[in-house]
């Protein structure tokens, strides 16, 4: 109770318009529980997934009040995006908040029990040394290029457990989310997505990975 009371005393500094700029935005909007863990209970998931619009509003207000070197949302269009998109996954008795809640156990393990980290490394070392016939040279990538295909192959990975461990609806649901919520779109360029499925079919990945990063790309470029 008390840490509700906190957290509803920090989003009233917001809301009222008493926010200290000079202040970090990650003090004043504190990272959402379900950040980091998904509840087992159905219960808990619904008293925790409010923080995640919350915490989105937040750093908004503190973006149009504070600006500076902070930009969470590049346009209104993103912010909003999410904020819809947190506010269906979170409303009890909506088709999101009904497939994340009925399926909170898979999800856990598909979260938890997963090599997708190391995979993830095992491919950016792969790519690096395929432009080259000696392994042992690395290229120096754009910071840009390793960040988007990081974060395409991470979350290829992520959603194919999720297929294999909660099935094909609740994959399809995780793609929505992932789009609603601009993940790939933060971290990847249009120019990225265009260079990449012009490059796709020579990179070494898995069809089922390959299929998911052009489904994002084209995603991109779709909206661009």
């Amino acid at each position: 109770m008390l840490i509700l009371i906190l957290f509803l005393s920090v989003l009233s500094k917001v809301t009222t318009g008493e926010m200290f700029c000079d202040e970090s935005p990650f003090i004043i909007c504190p990272h959402p529980k379900l950040f980091t863990m998904i509840p087992t209970s159905v219960t808990e998931y619904n008293a925790l997934c409010p923080e995640l619009k919350y915490y989105i509003q937040c750093l908004g207000k503190y973006q149009v009040k504070c600006g500076g070197t902070f930009e969470f949302f590049k346009s209104d269009e993103e912010y909003e995006s999410l904020v819809s998109a947190f506010s269906e996954f979170c409303e009890e008795g909506t088709l999101l908040n009904i497939i994340a809640t009925e399926n909170l156990n898979c999800l856990n393990e598909s979260f938890s029990a997963n090599h997708c980290p190391e995979e993830m490394d095992t491919f950016l070392t792969v790519f690096q040394n395929s432009f080259f016939d000696d392994p042992e040279i690395i290229v120096d990538f754009p910071h840009t290029w390793k960040n988007c295909l990081e974060e395409t192959f991470f979350i290829a990975c992520i959603t194919e457990e999720i297929s294999k461990n909660c099935g094909n609806i609740v994959k399809e649901t995780a793609l929505e989310v992932i789009h609603r919520t601009y993940t790939i779109q933060r971290a990847c360029s249009a120019e990225d997505a265009k260079e990449f499925l012009e490059n796709i079919d020579s990179i070494f990945l898995k069809r089922s990975y390959k299929n998911l990063i052009r489904y994002f790309m084209e995603k991109i470029i779709e909206n661009e």
